[in-house]
């Protein structure tokens, strides 16, 4: 064989082969079954009732955090029905969302359910954060305060407008907790494609 064959054979030979990859790709890529989409943000977990206190505990001095630790951990074997309870109501509430006919009564009874769970939840939270706050010095409870506050208003802000960023008039601790929020967010829109 002269060279020239020799160059033509090697090029039809790689060509053969790189068209022989994209096929396969692109049949793999097609005959793939679809990844099915996430519905639950926890991932088959549901937080623990210290979840809501999370940022609460941040503005907590050492003690007072390891006291509403201990609080929370009593708490938790007595809360396990009730995450799982959680998790199946989410559940339900993503199987009726994606269901080919949404029955508008099942979802409201079961978003019903999630609130009382969540409030079921939330109170054992709340009551280990109110043992622990007579004994917190005024300024760790003036910084919970407002903390308090700013998160409310915040939420408030966001279903006002729809928009959860370019709030100038916030503090920089508000920023910073603006910006945690845009992360999660941006993870769940990525969750979401």
């Amino acid at each position: 064989m002269s060279r020239p064959v020799q160059i033509l054979a090697g090029v039809a030979v790689l060509s053969l082969a790189l068209n022989l990859f994209g096929a396969g790709y692109l049949l793999a890529r097609v005959s793939a079954p679809p990844r099915p989409a996430p519905v639950d943000r926890w991932a088959g977990r549901t937080p623990g009732p210290d979840f809501a206190l999370h940022a609460l505990a941040r503005d907590l001095p050492r003690e007072a955090r390891a006291e509403l630790r201990t609080g929370l951990r009593d708490q938790r074997d007595a809360l396990r029905p009730i995450f799982h309870a959680l998790h199946e109501t989410r559940e339900r509430i993503a199987d009726e969302l994606t269901a080919a006919r949404v029955d508008t009564e099942a979802l409201r009874a079961q978003f019903a359910e999630l609130r009382r769970l969540t409030g079921a939840v939330q109170e054992p939270a709340q009551d280990a954060l109110v043992a622990v706050a007579a004994d917190l010095p005024l300024e760790v409870r003036r910084q919970l305060a407002e903390r308090i506050l700013r998160h409310g208003r915040h939420d408030r802000d966001r279903r006002s407008d729809g928009d959860d960023h370019d709030d100038h008039d916030h503090d920089d601790d508000h920023d910073d907790d603006r910006a945690r929020d845009d992360d999660r967010d941006r993870g769940d829109e990525r969750r979401w494609r």
